[in-house]
């Protein structure tokens, strides 16, 4: 009996002693079963983290390439602009503090096989193939592919570019590396052109990266519309502040990357262009330079009337002041700064394409129209005829713009009326000359020819020379011509003529005798003839073209650039330009006193508008 207790007492401690260990060892399994799974999701967490910024990191590096890969383009279109048989190419080009490289490689056989990252210029019209096929670049054009890498990511661009017609490539109405200082009444917007209502995004950039704040700035005095993106390479939050607004591309951004866009090396080609011809200057007048390709100034030049290309590249080895305006078609390269004015023409079948490179500071003034009729509110008349016009444009522009534009059109309709209480009737007019005074629905019907009279009773002035000007535009392009005027003139424009004064009114009179396809071949005609008649900114001055200077930009007094004002100060050793006190440095823009700016993708890009064209076709891929 006392051994069995001993060995029942001794074999149920073993056995608490194993159930000791069992959950003991339970406990272990437990635990580093726990601690396995711990390790895991740690893991998991780390991996989709890495993945996560793998993905940021990439996403970041495909853009930067795409910038940089852009940036590649614009240097071989500098190089296709020097030399249009350009075939050297360039490897792995690098950007100073930009990460990555570029590359352009030609066939210079232009025969195959060809790589997809072939350039190839057909210049000459003996290279037509590429990597797309036979027969793929014409004559006269150079397929450009330029490929950049960014780390692990790369981007290539693609343009099919017209030697002999390559013009700065601008991308967005206002690029600078600088301040953009925007006052009063603003818009910044974008057409494909002026012969269509196409509309394209109106970008604004700054690529002054610091981090303070006010690098793009609206004072919020007035009404803004701005249809793009407003962007700033600046690192403070606040570096944007445009008073509340968001433009239409979204809220403004800081801390982007910076956007590459090329120089131009102003003073070395107007070094290289010293022994060209010596242009013949009308020192009294209108200037125009004509003839020879590149013609040459050897010094500070100031002219009276006008300047005007025909199709040449002018070089002043001095400063430039332009009493009047700058236009026609070609290239103006000045040493200096350059002060002109915006043209009052406001209708045109051919717009003025300048492309201005200006070493220094560019002041391009208006006449302030609009202040200037506000300012005559004594006279009733006056008053009600400046505010009519304005409503009858609107309508004119809304009618011409519409979608089913060209079943709106026609006599007797909301285009015609509208049309009448701006340009009256013709009644027994001269030469085209004139218009009638005819009442229609209780409202003075030539509104343009009433203000144009009251001006003339006023002292001289600038502005009132400038609006006398206008309204007389405005009065020829929406002239009321007879019944028995219409078809001739109707026919003259239809077969190519210019837009002479009445031709408004006698299209839209025979609109129901147009064929389909007349109607879609004159529409476009129409809206770039009446594109430039803005309500609530009649009194505005043009300038047709491209602004790029190595100092800072003033445009002011109501003037508005169709184009683009691009800005590259840093490094330039240009003196600041004053403003009421305060000094803008190399690369600052400031668009005041409603001052605006229109960016038109053809002038740039190809297409049907005027001027020089230079990319005819551009894809990234």
């Amino acid at each position: 009996t006392g051994r069995s207790s001993w060995f029942f007492e001794n074999l149920s401690a073993k056995l608490l002693l194993v159930d000791k260990i069992r959950v003991r060892g339970f406990a272990l399994i437990t635990t580093l079963g726990m601690t396995a799974l711990l390790i895991m999701m740690v893991v998991a967490l780390f991996q989709l983290s890495r993945d996560e910024l793998s993905t940021t990191r990439h996403h970041h590096d495909r853009v930067a390439a795409l910038y940089l890969a852009e940036a590649g383009l614009m240097e071989a279109m500098q190089e296709l602009q020097e030399d249009p048989a350009w075939e050297e190419g360039f490897t792995q080009r690098t950007l100073p503090g930009v990460e990555g490289y570029y590359e352009c490689r030609f066939n210079t056989t232009g025969m195959g096989p060809f790589l997809s990252s072939d350039s190839v210029n057909n210049s000459d019209g003996t290279k037509p193939h590429s990597h797309a096929g036979n027969d793929m670049v014409p004559a006269g054009c150079v397929d450009l592919v330029v490929t950049a890498h960014v780390r692990s990511a790369s981007r290539t661009v693609e343009a099919l570019v017209e030697t002999g017609k390559v013009s700065y490539p601008a991308r967005y109405p206002l690029l600078t590396d600088g301040r953009i200082e925007l006052r009063g009444n603003v818009l910044i917007d974008g057409v494909h052109g002026l012969d269509t209502n196409e509309v394209v995004q109106g970008d604004v950039h700054s690529n002054l990266q610091s981090g303070n704040s006010d690098l793009v700035t609206w004072d919020g005095l007035g009404s803004i519309q701005i249809t793009g993106e407003v962007t700033s390479s600046g690192t403070s939050t606040s570096a944007v502040d445009l008073s509340g607004y968001d433009p239409e591309g979204g809220p403004p951004e800081t801390d982007v990357a910076q956007k590459s866009y090329p120089d131009v090396k102003i003073l070395d080609k107007i070094a290289a262009a010293s022994t060209e011809p010596e242009a013949p200057i009308n020192s009294g007048g209108t200037t125009v330079i004509s003839g020879d390709l590149k013609q040459y100034y050897p010094g500070d030049l100031e002219i009276q009337g006008d300047l005007v290309l025909d199709g040449t590249e002018f070089y002043v080895n001095g400063s430039l002041k332009v009493n009047g305006t700058i236009r026609g078609e070609g290239s103006v390269y000045v040493a200096g700064d350059t002060d002109f004015k915006g043209d009052t023409q406001i209708a045109t079948v051919s717009p003025s394409n300048v492309a201005l490179f200006s070493h220094g500071n560019v002041q391009l003034e208006g006449f302030d129209g609009t202040s200037f009729m506000n300012s005559l509110t004594s006279d009733p008349e006056l008053v009600a005829s400046w505010n009519q016009i304005d409503a009858d444009i609107q309508i004119i522009l809304d009618e011409v713009n519409a979608p089913d534009a060209s079943q709106r059109l026609g006599y007797e309709t909301a285009m015609d009326r509208a049309k009448q209480g701006v340009g009256g009737l013709q009644i027994n007019f001269q030469s085209g000359k004139g218009a009638g005074s005819i009442i229609h629905g209780n409202r003075i019907a030539a509104k343009g020819t009433v203000l144009k009279q009251k001006l003339e009773a006023l002292p001289p002035s600038s502005a009132k020379d400038f609006m006398q000007d206008r309204f007389k535009q405005i009065e020829d392009a929406l002239l009321n011509v007879s019944s028995s005027s219409d078809v001739a003139i109707a026919q003259q424009v239809l077969n190519g003529g210019d837009f002479v004064p009445g031709a408004v009114d006698a299209i839209n009179d025979r609109w129901e005798y147009l064929t389909p396809e007349q109607r879609e071949e004159m529409l476009p005609k129409l809206r770039e003839y009446l594109s430039r008649l803005k309500p609530k900114h009649i009194g505005a001055a043009y300038f047709s073209g491209l602004v790029f200077t190595h100092g800072a930009v003033l445009a002011t007094n109501e003037v508005t650039v169709l184009g683009a004002i691009v800005a590259k100060g840093e490094g330039s050793n240009v003196d600041p330009l004053t403003f009421e006190g305060k000094d803008l440095n190399p690369g600052d823009i400031v668009l005041t006193n409603n001052s605006q700016a229109t960016y038109v993708e053809q002038f740039f890009y190809g297409g049907s508008g005027q001027g020089s064209k230079g990319i005819l076709l551009w894809m990234a891929r």
